[in-house]
């Protein structure tokens, strides 16, 4: 790697500071992940596939989806994942929820089976609730856009 990228990089992930203006405190952190760096996605997902990995039951596994915080996880006959969320807040300090579904939903998206094999359908609560949400930086897309024809 360039070592001036690699200097830049060091820089703002290497000690990050906090500092309460009204009390005067200040913190120092060390290696702390940043919220909307460029690699927080790959991050997150690089984090929940590790901490999955180390605590869940391949037993009856099939497949499993990550983005970012999201995970879906498949397995051949109803599973109980309570353990796996028991481990993950208790050795991680993560906050998970296992839910056994026939329909799966995974980035506010169902996973349907059908006779062609597993159809994603978008949340259409979600997409309504975003359409009325305005994000800056983000191209405008309109209820036609998030619709299937």
């Amino acid at each position: 790697m360039d070592k001036y990228l690699n200097w830049i990089w060091q820089m703002g992930h290497q000690k990050s500071s906090a500092i309460d203006f009204q009390t005067r405190v200040k913190a120092l952190f060390f290696y702390q992940r940043k919220s909307g760096d460029a690699a927080t996605a790959f991050g997150n997902t690089l984090v929940s596939m590790a901490t999955i990995a180390r605590f869940a039951d391949v037993s009856g596994f099939i497949s499993a989806y990550f983005v970012g915080h999201d995970s879906l996880l498949f397995y051949s006959q109803k599973h109980d994942d309570q353990q796996l969320v028991k481990n993950l807040s208790d050795i991680f300090n993560l906050s998970a929820k296992s839910i056994a579904k026939r329909v799966g939903y995974f980035c506010s998206t169902f996973i349907v089976d059908t006779p062609d094999g597993y159809v994603p359908i978008p949340d259409p609560l979600k997409r309504v609730e975003r359409l009325g949400r305005h994000l800056y930086g983000v191209d405008e897309t309109g209820l036609k856009d998030s619709l299937f024809f």
